[in-house]
């Protein structure tokens, strides 16, 4: 917006009528524009930092509105108080200091400082005589406003004061200090709106009687808890507490209240009560919603009253509550009703009292019923049979409840039809037995599965008496189309849990007649102990729009999908796309029978703690050590993007892939959406891909993370042919593997690796290997050209990145034809190329005796940003000096607990220069390195432009940090110190640093 101020936009911008801007990162914004007919003007900045100069508003005279939100105005700025014409002003959100001067915009008629950082509201407000409308809402920082302001505003029609002042003055004050009072409003007579919050209904005046409010939303009381939803125009809000006395305009808006919050959750003594409760038993013919909290005293709410415009009632914390109404309703009560929430009513015992069946619910569309642990049945059939509208229907925490529908001689099952029934959700129903009465331990009867034949949510969690979901076996199936043998055909999220009964959904059908679910997307079941299997194949061939399944927690849990004979079937769930099992310990498969299986949409599948799975589909017909899971036909391998498999004890082989013809081991397999797989404690796994045809290639062209842990029998993770197949690979995780050799490992007749192996590799960990070798065989260059972040931990026998030793597999074992020699090998080979690397951290290496070849190939390391080397235990030089040229871009080092090493930086005759720089070396920290003689041997001279911390720590062999002077002008911290007993310290001489300089 700056840029755009000067010419030649300066032309465009003096014909404008409006202009918008939005500015986020200005200070100060620029000298005044020339727009002489600009009537708007709107401004977003940045919170406390924009500021203006005095003349800004000179060339806008023609202004009527502005609008500014986020900035900082500490004064009025002089010319915007020239702003004659000004008709609304708008300082929302803006941290605001002196407006006294705002008396000068005679003119204004809409004034807001909404949101806005306020402490007091100037005097000179009460002087804006043409004022209609003032919004102080959410001004929580103002607690002054001087008395007479409001008194003074006799042309205000709006007033918004909700979550803002509330030190409200009275009578009597003293003259000095006194505050707004809420007398004042009486007179505006032409007030029509007010929102605003009184602390204390003593303030209100007896003679204040709001003749003229049309809307109004009103809090008089302390603040409580409780968070409302003010969705009707007239709201009136009392906390009700002792010595309470509603009088004048407070009983007048009490009345005419379409919205009537009543809290009585601090009171004491309930003796000035009881006006409010009689003028509610006796009706209010306005009110559409009416909330109750912490009702104590009375048993039953409402005795005779007809709410013929009441929509939603709610009802909370009424100790001794029994009944909403008792007896003598007339007809047609609560015919508007919308929504009736009732929680923690722990002495209801029924609803109401009625009869005659007066009461009618047809626009009843939500119930809500929580902690009402004394009620035995939710409604009557008869009732139920007026509830057309009914959309939701939520049960909680009712330790009595038996059933929802009571039975009763009016209406029978078939005449209750819940044709608009969306949602159940049933939870911590100790007691509850069905749905309706007729279906025993069964939750859903044959009739009352006809009512629901448009639900779509159903969730039963905590029901500890509930043994089955539907029984079917009592239906007549004479035709095989008829709309009843769709149990719930509109269901698409079925969530059960906690059901320790529950044997199972459905099972007692005909094959022949199954269309239970066919509109199933999502199904989830946890803990579920009495489960072993979830559907027969009948009931798996309805799920036809299945997306996501989800099982845990079953503890005696077989299978899902379980076959009882017959021919072999193919069972297709088209849309499925996540499979989710976790923590089933008796699971052995997904699938029991000669089936075939297909799921063309899968995305993701995830198996954790199966501890007895050793194939996802199981048909009796497997060999002993053939156990795996089949991936053709049950995974089409144009859609599967994640597998993890954890905790699974028994699975030994994940991609063994067999010809469907002659049901040999085929290795060609293209997965080429797989991004993501994880393998986590798979003890007996031995291998994840099947290797054992080298011209074979796999492809899994988008897999992106590779990540495995806990497999003790695998003894490499990618055979050569299918680390060409992972072009994508950016991340790659081993760890507490016992038995991997190499990551990528070489046998029989393949080749070597090629020479740029995993091209887009950013990041490899590798931890706690104790048989690593090295990650590949090669005995050419290897590039990696993309990998940034290398980090090897706890890997004792692992000498050098890339292995010179070769490695052939015989049988089933390996063996290891080390090149002995004397000489020194390096951990990075001269057949490296790490032209990316930027974060290098290896520890407990054990075998490593030096990290660089001096032969390394061109630009490698070049980009190395951070250096750590822990617990290397044979590495007696860190860095050396063919190689300090190239660290341009180092900022840290660490080198800590590595016993032999002498020398961090190490200077040959051979590579002798006058002057190392590390420009960007930052932070150096050596720690308990009892050989380390000195940083940096021979004479060369080092510059450190950027050094700030040198940290030295448990080194006593170091006499002198270095032997020649040193330019490090920024460091600002040397720390030296010993961890060792107090009575060696005192031996021990500190290291010096020497001749360092600033320039």
């Amino acid at each position: 917006m700056p840029g755009y101020l000067d010419s030649p936009n300066q032309n465009k911008l003096s014909t404008s009528y409006a202009i918008s801007a939005v500015l986020d990162d200005l200070e100060e914004f620029p000298i005044g524009i020339d727009c002489p007919k600009l009537q708007l003007w709107r401004l977003e900045g940045s919170m406390g930092l924009m500021k203006f100069s005095g003349n800004f508003f000179d060339g806008m005279k023609e202004l009527k509105v502005v609008l500014m939100h986020h900035v900082s105005i500490p004064s009025m700025p002089s010319s915007f108080l020239a702003l004659r014409k000004l008709l609304t002003l708008c300082l929302e959100n803006c941290k605001l200091g002196d407006l006294s001067q705002i008396k000068e915009l005679k003119h204004l008629e809409i004034l807001s400082f909404m949101n806005s950082d306020i402490e007091k509201l100037p005097k000179a407000i009460g002087e804006l005589s043409q004022l209609r409308l003032l919004d102080l809402t959410d001004c929580k920082n103002l607690t002054v406003i001087p008395f007479g302001v409001f008194s003074n505003l006799l042309n205000l029609e709006c007033l918004y004061m909700m979550n803002s002042f509330v030190q409200w003055g009275f009578e009597g004050q003293n003259i000095s200090q006194k505050q707004a009072t809420v007398a004042e409003l009486k007179h505006l007579s032409h007030l029509s709106t007010l929102e605003m919050h009184v602390p204390d209904v003593n303030l209100f005046p007896t003679d204040l009687l709001f003749g003229n409010l049309v809307r109004f939303k009103i809090f008089v009381g302390m603040d409580v808890s409780q968070v409302i939803s003010y969705s009707y125009p007239k709201t009136l809000r009392l906390a009700l507490y002792q010595g309470l006395n509603l009088h004048g305009g407070i009983y007048k808006l009490l009345k005419g209240a379409q919205h009537l919050i009543l809290d009585y959750s601090i009171v004491n003594y309930l003796e000035d009560l009881h006006s409010i409760v009689y003028d509610l038993r006796k009706g209010f013919r306005h009110l559409r919603c009416l909330e109750v909290y912490g009702y104590t005293g009375v048993e039953s709410l409402i005795d005779t009253a007809i709410f013929p415009v009441l929509e939603k009632l709610k009802v909370v914390s009424a100790a001794d509550l029994r009944t909403i109404c008792y007896d003598h309703l007339p007809d047609q009560s609560f015919c508007e009703l919308r929504e009736l929430m009732l929680s923690i009513l722990p002495e209801l015992t029924c609803l109401w009292m009625d009869p005659l069946g007066n009461v009618c619910l047809r626009n009843l569309r939500t119930l809500y019923v929580s902690d009402c642990h004394k009620l035995k049945d939710l409604l009557l059939q008869s009732t139920a049979s007026g509830l057309s509208e009914l959309q939701k229907l939520h049960v909680s925490s009712c330790a009595d409840l038996k059933v929802i529908l009571a039975k009763d001689q009016a209406v029978s099952l078939s005449q209750i039809v819940l044709s608009k029934l969306k949602s159940i959700k049933l939870e911590f129903l100790p007691s509850l037995q069905s749905f309706c009465p007729e279906a025993d331990a069964s939750l859903a009867s044959d009739g009352s599965l006809e009512m629901l034949q448009n639900l779509e949510i159903l969730s039963i969690e905590w029901c500890d008496s509930v043994e089955e979901l539907s029984e079917l076996n009592r239906l007549d199936f004479v035709d095989q189309n008829d709309a009843k043998l769709a149990t719930l055909p509109s269901v698409r999220e079925l969530n059960l849990g906690k059901l320790p009964l529950l044997k199972h959904l459905w099972w007692n059908i005909e094959p022949h007649a199954y269309s239970s679910l066919q509109n199933l997307n999502s199904l989830h079941i946890y803990e579920c102990d009495a489960l072993v299997h979830l559907f027969s194949i009948p009931a798996m061939k309805s799920l036809v729009q299945l997306q996501e399944l989800k099982v845990r927690s079953c503890k005696n849990m077989k299978t899902i999908f379980a076959y009882e004979g017959g021919e072999d079937d193919i069972i297709l769930l088209s849309e499925l796309w996540s499979v989710n099992l976790e923590d089933l310990p008796e699971l052995s498969s997904f699938c029991q029978g000669s089936i075939s299986l297909e799921f063309p949409l899968l995305e993701m599948i995830e198996i954790k703690s199966c501890p007895k799975m050793k194939a996802f589909v199981s048909s009796g017909m497997h060999q002993e050590g053939n156990l795996g899971i089949s991936l053709q036909p049950l995974f089409n391998d144009k859609m599967l993007e994640v597998i993890r498999i954890t905790n699974c004890g028994s699975l030994e082989e994940l991609f063994t892939v067999k010809h469907p013809q002659t049901h040999q081991n085929d290795a060609s397999v293209s997965l080429i959406k797989l991004v993501e797989l994880v393998l986590e404690n798979l003890p007996k796994l031995r291998q994840i891909w099947w290797d054992r045809t080298p011209n074979k290639t796999h492809r899994f062209q988008r897999l992106a993370s590779v990540d495995v842990a806990g497999c003790d029998l695998l003894d490499c993770i990618f055979p050569v042919s299918v680390a060409r197949g992972v072009p994508r690979l950016h991340k790659l995780k081993v760890g507490s593997c016992l038995s991997v050799k190499e990551i990528v490992g070489k046998n029989g007749r393949e080749s070597e690796p090629d020479d740029v192996i995993l091209p887009k590799i950013c990041s490899i960990e590798l931890e706690d290997l104790p048989n690593l070798i090295g990650f590949c065989t090669r005995t050419s260059v290897l590039r990696w050209l993309s990998l940034k972040e290398l980090r090897i931990l706890n890997c004792s026998k692992m000498g050098s990145f890339i292995s010179t030793s070769s490695m052939n597999g015989e049988g089933s074992g390996w063996f290891i034809e080390e090149k002995r020699s004397n000489s020194i090998q390096p951990f990075f080979m001269e057949k490296g190329f790490f032209p990316s690397l930027e974060k290098l951290r290896i520890d407990g290496l054990e075998c490593v005796n030096a990290l660089w070849h001096i032969d390394i190939v061109a630009e490698s390391f070049s980009q190395l940003r951070v250096l750590e080397v822990r617990n290397c235990n044979s590495l007696s030089k860190l860095i050396p000096s063919s190689l300090l040229p190239r660290l341009q871009n180092l900022e840290e080092v660490y080198a800590t607990q590595c016993c032999l090493l002498e020398k961090v930086l190490e200077q040959t005759e051979e590579d002798y220069v006058e002057k190392v720089i590390l420009p960007k070396l930052h932070t150096v920290r050596l720690t308990n390195l009892p050989k380390l003689a000195s940083f940096l041997s021979g004479h060369r001279t080092f510059e450190w432009p950027s050094l700030q911390i040198l940290a030295l720590e448990d080194c006593p062999s170091l006499k002198t940090f270095s032997s020649v002077l040193q330019v490090i002008p920024k460091l600002n911290a040397v720390e030296i110190g010993y961890e060792s007993d107090d009575t060696n310290v005192q031996d021990k001489k500190a290291p010096v640093v020497a001749g360092c300089r600033e320039h």
